[in-house]
Parts: structure tokens; sequence; C-alpha cells
């Protein structure tokens, strides 16, 4: 079996890219006419990595898969595998199923790299969609335990939970932004029309516009004259940041200052302990060795320093700690996860533990979440309000003082 990169029309004349697993060239021509497609080109990937830089050039030309997209996607295979499918014969019915084109995509180059000998978390890694460190552990450990079905469950939940949450804040963000885009614009408006008129009245009449007119009447200006410079300064800002980022030293910097924030430094700690003890929970309980948990579950953590602790935990397994003793020294596992993890070593029920310790972080993660989005509008609208309120005083204390000098 080789794989085949092609280019071919649908019924329809659309332009279609993907990768097709078959013997020969005919045969792939053939499967693509069964799919009522009209082959233009047929290009054989001489080998995997071939295959692999061909399927990056092909994702390179199209959007990245967001989050919505593979929760959808995950859920798809949650169900299928539940039904008794083989994960080829899973992918293969995704990816004709009408699916939105970049999961179909996806499941063709997931199976072709499945078909070419790779295991499905390897050839998802591969498809770079945007899948997390910790969501391809979850299903390299639910593939060597036979439990990929119970983990790909567990990972659309998870998915649908995170895709509700992003749905909440942007619920909570549309009215006041808003509301903020139409006060710039008027403010804008009334900076550039009525401001300028005033103070030119001001001006023929020798006196000095009030300070906060003065002030919003040069920020105005400035902006404007200088709209071109900002916008290429800012780009370029952006640019040098997130290349600064790949670096060890900056990066770690970053972290450091992120982590200092009292808001900011709290939700990142608590994201980390989701992340890591989900992972270690689906990782044992898919009868896999603690050792391989505490290594697996060390690849979801981004932030260096909680990185070095993971990997000081995972040799302390390996030199005969238990599981609680080697995260107690981490700086993002929360003591009571500590607690719940060392009763469930005494009781025998670890895996269970684990689970109900990741239950118990994600529940608080969330928590604070809903806290946070509860306060995001009230807080917005009132610094729009303060916003409003200096924009209308800008304008109308200067009428107010002429009013004052023509009606003594």
């Amino acid at each position: 079996m080789k794989t085949w990169a092609y280019v071919a029309y649908g019924d329809d004349g659309k332009r279609v890219k993907g990768v097709i697993v078959a013997a020969t060239e005919s045969a792939a021509a053939a499967e693509l006419r069964n799919k009522g497609l009209l082959t233009q080109t047929l290009v054989a990937q001489k080998n995997r990595r071939g295959a692999a830089d061909k399927s990056r050039r092909l994702r390179w030309r199209r959007r990245s898969m967001s989050a919505d997209l593979r929760a959808v996607f995950m859920r798809q295979m949650a169900v299928l595998l539940e039904a008794g499918l083989t994960v080829a014969q899973t992918l293969e019915t995704i990816a004709g199923s009408g699916a939105p084109p970049q999961i179909e995509q996806m499941a063709q180059e997931v199976r072709a790299a499945l078909l070419a000998g790779d295991s499905f978390s390897g050839g998802l890694d591969q498809a770079e969609a945007g899948f997390p460190p910790y969501a391809i552990c979850a299903l390299a450990a639910g593939e060597s335990s036979g439990q990929l079905a119970e983990v790909t469950e567990t990972l659309a939940s998870y998915f649908e939970d995170g895709q509700r949450e992003r749905a909440s804040i942007a619920n909570a963000m549309i009215y006041p932004a808003f509301v903020a885009m139409v006060a710039l614009l008027v403010a804008l408006t009334l900076m550039r029309t009525v401001a300028p008129e005033i103070a030119r009245l001001y001006a023929t009449m020798g006196r000095d516009l009030p300070v906060i007119t003065q002030v919003l009447m040069a920020g105005t200006d400035f902006l404007f004259e200088n709209s071109a410079a900002l916008s290429v300064g800012a780009i370029a800002a952006a640019v040098l940041a997130a290349a600064a980022l790949r670096r060890p030293t900056p990066r770690r910097i970053w972290d450091a200052f992120r982590m200092r924030l009292p808001l900011t430094g709290r939700f990142i700690k608590m994201a980390a302990a989701a992340q890591y003890l989900r992972t270690l929970a689906v990782v044992i309980q898919s009868r896999q060795p603690v050792a391989i948990g505490v290594a697996s579950a060390v690849n979801v953590l981004s932030i260096d320093s909680f990185r070095t602790a993971a990997e000081a935990a995972a040799t302390g397994i390996e030199r005969g700690q238990s599981l609680s003793q080697a995260l107690t020294p981490l700086p993002f596992i929360p003591l009571v996860a500590g607690h719940l993890i060392g009763a469930g070593e005494q009781s025998g029920r670890l895996g269970r533990m684990v689970e109900r310790s990741a239950m118990m972080v994600e529940t608080d993660l969330n928590n604070a979440r809903k806290q946070v989005i509860a306060l995001l509008e009230p807080v917005l609208m009132v610094m729009i309000g303060v916003m409003v309120l200096v924009i209308v005083l800008a304008v109308l204390l200067p009428i107010f003082d002429l009013q004052a000098d023509i009606m003594p």
C-alpha cells in the first residue's frame, strides 16, 4: 500500500486536496472516481518522511483546525469506536461523512499515517491539527492498553466542556465589546469634528481650552497622524515578542512574570494541575504503570519550571517513591489532591482517586473561570462608562464655559 497526494475536482466544481492510500496509481484514481472526484494530479509519496513533508505543505495552505472542530472530531471518534469500528474504519467513515472539509482532510491524513505503520496518536500528532500534548499522550496510552474508545470519550467530554466555557466567555464579551466600539467611534467623531470648532472659537477669544479637552484632542491627533507608524510598530513588536518567546531565557522570564500576577498566576497553576492530573488519571486507568503515566504527564506542561519539577517527580518514581510522595514538591499540585492520591495508594484505588483529584481541580478551575466571567461584564461596562464620561466632559466643559461668559 502506498500513500498518494491528490488534487481533484468534485461534482460541484470545487477543488479538493488530500491524501489517499492505495496499492497502485490506477487503484487510487478509481477510488477517487468512486467518491465522485475528477483527478487532476496524483503523486506517490516516496516514504513516510516525504508524505509528512507533502502533507505539511498542504496543511500550510489551509486554515488550522479550530478548537470547536477538534471537539467535533473527537466526539465522532468516540461514538464510532464505541460502536465497534476499528480505528482505520472510523477514520474512513469520518473522511466520507460530509463533515467539515478540515475534519475530512485530517481524517484522511491520519488514516494514511495509520496504514503506513504509524499509530493513531502519532498520525494525529503529525497532522498538526492543534491537539494539545496531553491529548496525544492520553491517546497513546489508550492505544497501548486497548482502551482507546474510553480515552476518546473522556477527551471528547473534556473538549466539549472547554467549548462551552469559551462560548460563555465570548457571550459575556459581545455586549461590552459592541458598546466599547460604538463609544470609541462616537468619541473619535466628536474629537475630530466638534472639538476643533470649539478650539477655534476659544482661540479667537484668546482663552485656553480645559485641560481634559486639550489632552484628548492631542491624543486623537497623535493617533490619526501616526496611525501607519503605530500599526507597523505594533506588528513588529508582536513578531519580535513571538520570536523571543521561542528562546528558553525570554520564555522563562515571561513565565516568571505571569506567575507573579495575582489572578493569572493562579489560573496558570490550576490549568497545569488539571492537565497533568487528567493525563495521569487516563494513563493509570488504562492499566499502564505509574512511571509511564508520570513520564507522559510531563509532556503536557508548558512552563519550564513546572516541567523540571515534573521530571524530578518522574525520577523519584523510578527510584521507588510513591506517587503521592513524588507529587508533593510539585508547585502546581494542590495539597488536597496529594492527600487524595495518598489515600488511593493506601486503599488500592489509585486510578480512581487520581481521577477524582483531576475532577476536583477541574471543578475549581471552572468555578474560578465562572466567577471571573460573572465579574467581567460589569467591570467592562464600568470602564466604558468612565471613558464615555471623560469624552462627554471634554466636549461639554468648553460649551459650559462659553455659556457662562455669554449668560453671566
